[in-house]
């Protein structure tokens, strides 16, 4: 895709607006203003895999966003 600036332009907004969700998601899971107070201290270990969830699901789904610009891609040629 390096050598489409458009595809690239919407993947990399695309991810931007994920990272926002991926924010806004975790923090509903764990909505307290005092985190540490509220759920402990394993709250960093939770927060931390929560993310790392998030993030696995994310980059499986990379594959799939690729593939549809490379159909496009090869559809014009």
């Amino acid at each position: 895709m390096k050598d489409n600036s458009f595809a690239t332009a919407k993947i990399r907004a695309s991810q931007r607006a994920w990272m926002a969700y991926r924010d806004a998601y975790v923090e509903a899971m764990y909505p307290a203003k005092d985190k540490a107070a509220e759920y402990g201290s394993i709250y960093p270990l939770s927060f931390a895999l929560l993310h790392a969830q998030l993030t696995r699901r994310q980059v499986s789904a990379l594959p799939d966003l690729l593939a549809q610009y490379q159909k496009q891609a090869s559809e014009k040629h």
